[in-house]
C-alpha cells in the first residue's frame, strides 16, 4: 500500500515507504586517493605542468633556548641610584620653577622629592623581578613590586598633574616647604660662635 501526502493546492505526492534497516549505521568509505603521476610527484601546477618540489616555505629549526640567567641585582645600590636621580629632577625643578617663577614646577620638585625613597624602592624591587629592568638598572608573587611602583608613580603624576591644574594647590605646597627647607638649609651650615 503506497502512502501520499497531500499539498496544500491538494496534489498528491506518492511516498515510499523507508526500507528496513539491519540497525548498523552506514558509513560511508572515505574517498580513495589518486594514485602518484609519476612524472609529478609532488603534484601539478593550475596550468597543468608538473612542479618540482614540494610546495610550501621552507619550516625553520625550532630553538628551545634555557632558562636566562638572572643578573645579580644589589637592591640597595639600584634604590638608592634611582631615589638620587629622582631627587636630581626635584632639584632641576626646583630651580626651573624658581627662574621662571612658575609654581607650579616648584611644587612639582617638592612631590618628586618626598616620593624619591618610595619609587627608588620599588625600582629595586621590579629590578628583582625583571630581567629587562634589571638589565637596563644594571647597565649590561611578583605583582608587588610592579603594583608598588605604579601606585606610587600614579600618586606622583596626579600630584603633578593637580600642581598645574591649580596654582593655588602648588602656591600652598610651596609655601608650606619654605621654612622646612630654610631650617635644612641652616642645620647643614656651620656658623662659627662668636
Amino acid at each position: 500500500m503506497a502512502e501520499s501526502l497531500s499539498l496544500a493546492s491538494g496534489e498528491q505526492l506518492d511516498v515510499k515507504p523507508a526500507e528496513p534497516t539491519t540497525g548498523e549505521p552506514s558509513v560511508a568509505s572515505p574517498p580513495k586517493r589518486a594514485e602518484k603521476d609519476p612524472e609529478a610527484p609532488h603534484g601539478r601546477r593550475a596550468d597543468g605542468t608538473a612542479k618540482r618540489g614540494p610546495g610550501g616555505r621552507p619550516s625553520k629549526p625550532r630553538v628551545v633556548s634555557g632558562p636566562s640567567e638572572m643578573p645579580a641585582v644589589d637592591k640597595a645600590a639600584i634604590a638608592k641610584e634611582a631615589t638620587e636621580t629622582v631627587q636630581f629632577v626635584a632639584v632641576i625643578c626646583d630651580l626651573a620653577g624658581k627662574s621662571a617663577e612658575n609654581t607650579a614646577l616648584r611644587a612639582d620638585a617638592v612631590v618628586l622629592n618626598s616620593a624619591s625613597e618610595a619609587l627608588g624602592g620599588n625600582l629595586a624591587e621590579v629590578a628583582a623581578i625583571s630581567p629587562l629592568v634589571a638589565k637596563f638598572l644594571t647597565g649590561g608573587g611578583k605583582f608587588a613590586p610592579w603594583a608598588g611602583l605604579c601606585f606610587t608613580g600614579y600618586q606622583v603624576a596626579m600630584s603633578i598633574q593637580e600642581n598645574h591644574r591649580n596654582p593655588q594647590t602648588a602656591a600652598a605646597i610651596v609655601a608650606a616647604t619654605e621654612p622646612q627647607q630654610q631650617e635644612n638649609s641652616d642645620a647643614g651650615s656651620v656658623h662659627p660662635e662668636e
